[in-house]
């Protein structure tokens, strides 16, 4: 029972933190270059060395998000504030909700901290890919073409699992 209970929370807390990322995300400056907007057409080859660094490239940013994970919870504790409670709060101001002054100001700062994070972040996932060997424009278009080729992700899959 302790421990499925433990699980249950474990599993509230990554579904949590997910959100808040994707919360943050709509707040910080875009600072990893987004994927081109020119459809690539089914002729385009990826290289045996570029789906290499390109997985390279995703073991790193796996390292970096789990690392990011754990300094927006510490930050979240410090400021004794849950990462359900910095949701619902963000929530009610999206919804022009006024949660009351303390716990405003502690979501504003908690935010603040959290946006330097995640700026952080974006910063050291772009120093990554570069490290792999890739250029960021690069990392995106083999993302968009694995994306959409199901031999493609068994291939990285594979390559991952290495």
């Amino acid at each position: 029972m302790v421990k499925r209970t433990l699980l249950q929370r474990k599993g509230v807390l990554i579904i949590c933190m997910i959100f808040l990322q994707l919360f943050t995300l709509k707040y910080s400056p875009k600072i990893i270059a987004q994927s081109s907007s020119t459809e690539i057409d089914d002729s385009v080859v990826i290289k045996d060395e570029q789906l290499k660094k390109f997985t390279v490239a995703i073991k790193s940013l796996q390292i970096i998000d789990k690392t990011t994970q754990l300094e927006i919870l510490k930050v979240m504790e410090k400021m004794e504030m849950s990462p359900e409670e910095f949701m619902k709060i963000g929530q009610q101001e999206k919804n022009k909700l006024s949660p009351n002054i303390e716990k405003q100001t502690k979501f504003e700062e908690t935010l603040n901290i959290i946006k330097k994070i995640n700026e952080e972040d974006r910063l050291k996932k772009r120093e990554a890919i570069k490290n792999a060997g890739l250029e960021v424009s690069q990392f995106n278009k083999i993302g968009k073409l694995v994306e959409s080729d199901p031999k493609l992700q068994k291939v990285v899959v594979r390559l991952l699992g290495t």
